[in-house]
């Protein structure tokens, strides 16, 4: 099971416990008429409800277009969110309504994601700032710094990727380098082990390979030397 799966689990278990989300809308909206109380309660749920699907969405779209290792961390930030029962507002305690914070950071996620470069054709700005009405600026101080949570778990992971990658291409250069010299000091054939009827090499030591002490090996090599004219040029 996908953690999107989960969290439609979770969304489906609330389902039920709506009494404190429409308790709160209403002492919010309390001057407005009764349509747009029931506009703005299944507005909520509407908002809840999409979240899964979004972050499906961007997980899909990121790893068509080669982003997946910038956004994986912070869906995840928003899925361990979504999933955690002892969050902010807590939806053991606070049912449907407690799924608002879970929701505002998943949103808030994506436009992080969305704005830069987009990825999606979807206009987050009036779930966003629905929910910030509903939520208040309290609890909102709180919710923000997750987001910055997951900013910093994507940044850790970017960096961990570049760390590889910079030891993964010093290794080639390693790997190149043992190469270039190998092929200039070839290795030396397996000579038999002196018996009684031979002698080690003095010159060689039994390795059956003497080196130029001139060239090393190169088959030529170069001095450099400086020359004064009768003039002192």
């Amino acid at each position: 099971m996908s953690r999107t799966d989960q969290i439609r689990e979770v969304i489906a278990q609330q389902r039920g416990r709506g009494e404190m989300l429409e308790e709160f809308i209403r002492l919010r909206a309390r001057d407005n008429p009764e349509e747009k109380i029931h506009e703005a309660i299944a507005f909520c749920r509407e908002i809840i409800e999409g979240v899964p699907m979004i972050l499906d969405r961007m997980r899909e779209v990121a790893n068509e277009r080669g982003f997946r290792n910038r956004v994986e961390p912070l869906i995840a930030q928003a899925e361990d969110y979504f999933l955690n029962a002892d969050d902010i507002l807590p939806e053991s305690q606070f049912g449907e309504f407690g799924l608002l914070d879970d929701a505002y950071v998943a949103l808030k996620v994506v436009d992080l994601v969305h704005s830069n470069p987009p990825l999606l054709q979807i206009d987050l700005g009036g779930p966003l700032g629905f929910l910030r009405q509903v939520l208040g600026d309290d609890a909102l101080a709180m919710l923000d710094g997750e987001v910055e949570k997951a900013t910093a778990r994507m940044q850790a992971h970017m960096q961990r990727i570049q760390e590889a990658a910079q030891r993964e291409a010093e290794a080639q250069r390693e790997r190149q380098r043992q190469q270039r010299q190998d092929s200039v000091w070839p290795s030396a054939p397996t000579r038999p082990s002196p018996g009684p009827d031979r002698q080690q090499c003095g010159a060689c030591s039994g390795s059956g390979r003497v080196t130029c002490t001139s060239c090393y090996g190169a088959g030529s090599h170069t001095q450099s030397y400086s020359r004064v004219d009768w003039e002192g040029n």
